[in-house]
């Protein structure tokens, strides 16, 4: 199937994936922990992964799916076929604390390359997609690159482990940038880098929180650093995505110069 048919398909299963959130949060969610008190999941997210589960083996039976929730996870992308990484709600604590500020995020390889990414912006419901070679769209508009900008002139997301742990030097990067803006949501700070509010995004994430936003950093012509521009481990990575201009600096202050 033809990219662009994929792309009509999967903007229809997100806003789908949508509804269902939106009519979820209307409802009293049961909320559980993971790997610590802070690592929240909800029915909410098991319902929405178990729903893009079903509409991606409808379609492409043969697909390989890795998800957040899933108990089983492939430590590899393979070279033949399709995998897709789904992330059901990114951000859950934002949205069962605040019910702002998450979104539900796709992203997709054939044949061993990444192609594809995808974040919706559930409350805004601002769907951004593209990938290496297709130009980024916000909905159905195209958006230009954004722009350019050097690191001090540009506000700059860092992780709150990397602050807490001065971790690859990012209180100096910080302070080199016009400020700091923690968004709680891998997706909603790719989407700030995208659309040009931020310069930086720096963060030790799982696969399904970094992959639709890389794919979608490389389509914007952001830097990727730290991770390989075609990633085949599925790990958690450390990575810093900036802007070109931005990107020397960086470096520098990372090696400690």
């Amino acid at each position: 199937m033809e990219l662009a048919k994929i792309d009509k398909l999967v903007c229809s299963w997100m806003q789908r994936a949508r509804e269902i959130i939106l009519t979820g949060m209307q409802c009293t969610l049961t909320v559980t922990t993971k790997t610590s008190r802070n690592d929240l999941v909800t029915n909410m997210d098991r319902q929405v992964e178990q729903f893009y589960h079903q509409q991606i083996k409808e379609a492409f039976p043969a697909s390989v799916i890795l998800g957040e929730e899933a108990k089983h996870h492939p430590a590899r992308v393979p070279e033949q076929g399709m995998l897709w990484v789904v992330d059901p709600i990114d951000g859950t604590m934002n949205f069962v604390r605040q019910q702002t500020d998450f979104a539900t995020m796709i992203a997709l390889f054939i044949n061993g390359q990444l192609v594809r990414g995808y974040i919706l912006d559930v409350p805004r419901n601002e769907l951004f997609w593209g990938g290496p070679g297709e130009a980024v769209h916000r909905n159905k508009q195209q958006l230009a690159s954004p722009a350019n900008v050097a690191l001090k002139d540009g506000l700059v997301q860092v992780s709150n482990r990397f602050i807490l742990n001065d971790y690859a030097h990012s209180k100096a990067i910080i302070n080199a940038s016009s400020g700091l803006r923690v968004f709680g949501s891998a997706g909603i700070s790719f989407i700030h880098l995208l659309t040009g509010r931020c310069v930086l995004y720096m963060a030790k994430l799982k696969p399904w929180d970094f992959l639709p936003g890389v794919a979608l950093a490389m389509g914007a012509d952001l830097q990727v650093g730290v991770l390989a521009n075609r990633p085949t481990k599925l790990e958690a990575t450390s990575l810093a995505v900036t802007t070109p201009a931005a990107w020397p600096e960086i470096q520098q202050i990372m090696d400690g110069e």
